[in-house]
């Protein structure tokens, strides 16, 4: 499971910290589309930092890609199974959520121009399925050596990019509305991320579990002062700083910093609490294996909860707060229950998935038991 860079590491073969990371980040998702829900004075702040979550999805990326194919052939069978993981259920679920945005959910107006803008921007929050199999190719020719080096001047690019980005100058046209407007969808913003996550799984090794407290107790500190940078440093002087909402903030320079705080503290503290719970263990596990279907299917199951929960988030913050978090934790099992079900149909790979049963959703329980 460490072999060094270069090492063929098993197919089977599982990384704990990587499951909780990817559990972690996707709550953190569904954190930030039910922050739209409440009061921007209250969860504006809470939005911003959880936009580590889809940065954290790609340094996981990276670093699985690495971790269990270094070493390995990168045939016709490897393209064909990461793109259909995401090209197929973006194909899939852009019409169900064109219709859902244009009528029940009246997020999108019934405008031809605007659907046709929807759609160039990725579909909403699919536009990450469009992202992803950029660095599935880009992968596939990743050097094999000088992974730490190559981690370091990808992410001064990409760092150098979102500064571009929010100071240009920036060419009238094309390229400005590109970078702008679309540069999320654009792997040289996140490369950095990727670049990162290549170089970790390509040298496990040296993340020795004896240093797993240091790491631990380091990642917490640097978390707290991550955040506070984050919230703090606003480019409001930047000439395209109204660039830096919604998905744009995902391009924020200072975002690394907070992104690589968390992946640190999550990955190295969670394992020795997943080896004393099996419960925490499974329910993680659940979470990560399942996490591409809650990322596309929770806005519905938080449209139906926030339409109804609204009027509390807006009441004294205790309440506030209390019935923020159950619209979280309503959708995250929500869009659970309901990727477990497609996952047992012929349907499965609409969620990026084979086809498989419905017990493991009630190992956790059972193992607890």
């Amino acid at each position: 499971m460490t072999e060094d860079e270069g090492g063929i590491r098993p197919p089977s073969s599982r990384l704990t910290g990587a499951d909780s990371l990817r559990a972690v980040a996707t709550v953190a998702v569904v954190v930030i589309h039910t922050s739209a829900w409440g009061p921007t004075s209250t969860y504006t702040n809470t939005a911003l930092l959880a936009r580590f979550s889809v940065p954290a999805f790609m340094v996981l990326t990276g670093l699985l890609l690495a971790y269990r194919y270094t070493g390995r052939p990168l045939g016709t069978d490897f393209a064909r199974a990461r793109l259909a993981r995401t090209l197929v259920p973006w194909l899939v679920w852009i019409p169900v959520f064109l219709v859902l945005d244009l009528w029940p959910m009246q997020m999108l107006p019934q405008d031809g121009g605007q659907v046709a803008q929807w759609v160039a921007e990725g579909g909403g929050h699919l536009w990450y399925l469009l992202l992803i199999p950029q660095f599935y190719v880009l992968f596939a020719r990743w050097p094999q050596r000088h992974t730490v080096a190559i981690a370091a001047g990808a992410l001064l690019l990409q760092t150098g990019l979102g500064l571009w980005r929010l100071y240009g100058p920036l060419p009238a046209g094309p390229v400005q509305t590109l970078v702008l407007q679309y540069g999320y969808l654009l792997f040289p913003f996140w490369i950095g991320y990727f670049a990162v996550g290549v170089a970790l799984g390509r040298n496990w090794r040296m993340l020795r579990r004896s240093g797993r407290a240091a790491v631990a107790s380091a990642g917490a500190a640097a978390t707290l002062v991550a955040g506070w940078l984050l919230v703090t440093i606003t480019f409001a002087e930047a000439p395209y700083v109204t660039f830096l909402n919604g998905t744009g903030a995902f391009l924020d320079p200072v975002l690394p910093l907070l992104v690589f705080s968390i992946a640190a503290l999550v990955m190295s503290a969670t394992p020795p609490l997943m080896q004393r719970s099996s419960l925490l263990r499974n329910v993680t596990r659940t979470v990560s294996d399942n996490s591409l279907g809650i990322y596309i299917i929770h806005p519905i199951v938080l449209f139906y909860l926030g339409t109804y929960t609204q009027q509390w988030l807006y009441a004294s913050i205790g309440t506030s707060v209390a019935w923020f978090l159950i619209d979280v934790a309503g959708s995250v099992l929500g869009s659970l229950a309901a990727t477990r079900l497609i996952t047992a149909t012929p349907l499965a790979p609409i969620v990026g998935v084979s086809r498989r049963g419905l017990f493991p959703l009630h190992r956790a329980v059972r193992s607890h038991r």
